[in-house]
């Protein structure tokens, strides 16, 4: 069965002016992400991670190269219009969670139906997903009175409220230990599987990269290799990897996209 691209990257370049020195935070940046797959883009700090989240999200505007989303040139279109297919279509979970603290879950979780037109089922859909992500006894706490383990399933619960094609999720387990990585890690699988979504999570964890089906890895704003995870046997091997891609005797081989 031919799976279908639901988002495309083609060419992208962003650059940023510092100190009057103009940097390429991305540059040439090409994939494609299949409907109802986990994908993962590792890259160390600087590497351009984030910048490439927020231009797929709709945040930023490239600077060469365009998006896609099923085939609609999505970077192309206004502020405005960007805006309304990003509230429709794509959720972004926040590294530092951003619930506003006095809202109750339940009612940070309501808050996209609140400020958009919701598809139809959504909030039989709302309350499926705080089941599934075990936060329906939780619904009147506020933020602070919930673990952070709690909160960013919250955060997830939120950018799935509006049913999005796909959700991409900014270092999702950043604020967690490795436990709470793992049973996140485990949620957004299952989300995939079971709920047929799209994620897409920017990560400089090896231990969190492995848990998805596709590992894209970024170094100095150039794609260096997008690999399925099968390649690699486990979290030890897939860091050993990464660390030789960046070496400067692979410089040649981070130019193919193979390591």
């Amino acid at each position: 069965m031919v799976q279908q691209t639901v988002m495309a990257a083609e060419g992208l370049d962003k650059r940023f002016w510092q100190g009057g020195e103009r940097i390429y935070a991305l540059s040439g940046v090409s994939f494609g992400v299949e409907r109802g797959s986990f994908v993962a883009v590792m890259g160390a700090s600087g590497s351009g991670k984030t910048t490439l989240l927020n231009l797929l999200a709709g945040l930023l505007r490239p600077d060469g190269g365009r998006i896609l989303l099923d085939g609609m040139d999505f970077s192309s279109l206004g502020g405005s219009e960007r805006a309304r297919v990003r509230r429709r279509r794509i959720g972004f979970v926040f590294q530092d969670y951003n619930l506003l603290p006095n809202l109750t879950l339940e009612e940070n979780v309501r808050l996209p139906r609140l400020l958009d037109k919701p598809p139809e089922g959504a909030e039989r859909w709302a309350a499926e997903i705080l089941e599934f992500l075990g936060l329906a006894g939780r619904l009147k706490h506020l933020p602070r009175q919930l673990s952070g383990g709690e909160r960013q399933r919250a955060a997830i619960a939120r950018a799935l409220s509006m049913k999005p094609d796909i959700v991409l999720a900014d270092e999702p387990t950043g604020n967690l230990d490795l436990r709470g990585s793992s049973q996140v890690c485990g949620l957004l699988r299952r989300l995939c599987r079971e709920r047929g979504c799209t994620v897409l999570a920017v990560t400089h964890a090896p231990h969190v990269a492995i848990h998805a089906d596709r590992i894209l890895m970024l170094g100095d704003g150039r794609l260096l290799s997008d690999r399925p995870v099968t390649d690699f046997a486990d979290a030890e091997q897939l860091a050993t990897a990464y660390q030789r891609l960046l070496a400067p005797a692979a410089g040649e081989a981070g130019e193919e996209g193979r390591p």
